[in-house]
């Protein structure tokens, strides 16, 4: 259900949680400069998760800044600090959302084939009651959204298409009533960077 539109700010609701889409945040000239410096400055990993006591590479690299280190899914990754590049964003979200952030998460989708399966945010060393920030570089991708425990017939879904510059904010409770997932497409064949703005207990 969509609740308000103003400017380039689209805020919706799933499940009674609010999440806001900004178009624009960056435009595209200052979308493209952050994309080239972040593809350079970062030590980009492929991490590793367990799933049913197997280990398997994640399909993406990425990148974790903060105090420390942040496990999910029975893999623990190591904590960089955060470059200026990073921290100018950080501000920036900070300034639009009136919330305090100390950890990134970043990942890189080198082509369409790079994707991120359905999870939440839930991490217990994550602050459930703060919200999560999303920005976009690169290539146009799908962000979906969908509700937890449901049956087929009751589940709401929320899709969007987030562009070079874009930036979602999912307030709480958003993690503890959503999944969300970045789908796999044959038709992207350019990158992605993804920031995520977190908030560490």
């Amino acid at each position: 259900m969509q609740l308000s539109m103003f400017n380039n700010e689209q805020r919706s609701e799933i499940a009674g949680c609010v999440v806001e889409h900004c178009k624009g945040f960056y435009d595209l000239n200052e979308a493209h400069t952050l994309f080239e410096l972040l593809r350079e400055e970062t030590p980009w990993v492929q991490s590793e998760v367990r799933v049913y006591g197997k280990v398997h590479p994640i399909p993406r690299l990425n990148a974790w800044y903060g105090d420390r280190s942040y496990t999910y899914s029975g893999c623990e990754m190591p904590s960089l600090a955060m470059t200026s590049t990073i921290e100018s964003i950080r501000l920036k979200i900070q300034e639009y959302t009136g919330q305090a952030y100390n950890s990134a998460l970043l990942n890189l989708y080198r082509n369409g084939n790079d994707t991120m399966g359905w999870h939440s945010d839930d991490e217990p060393e994550l602050d459930s009651m703060a919200s999560i920030a999303s920005l976009s570089l690169g290539a146009a991708r799908r962000f979906v959204l969908r509700t937890k425990n449901t049956s087929k017939e009751d589940t709401e879904k929320m899709d969007l298409l987030l562009d070079s510059g874009d930036l979602v904010v999912m307030y709480p409770p958003t993690q503890l009533k959503t999944q969300h997932s970045v789908p796999r497409s044959k038709r992207v064949l350019l990158p992605r960077i993804n920031l995520t703005f977190r908030r560490l207990l």
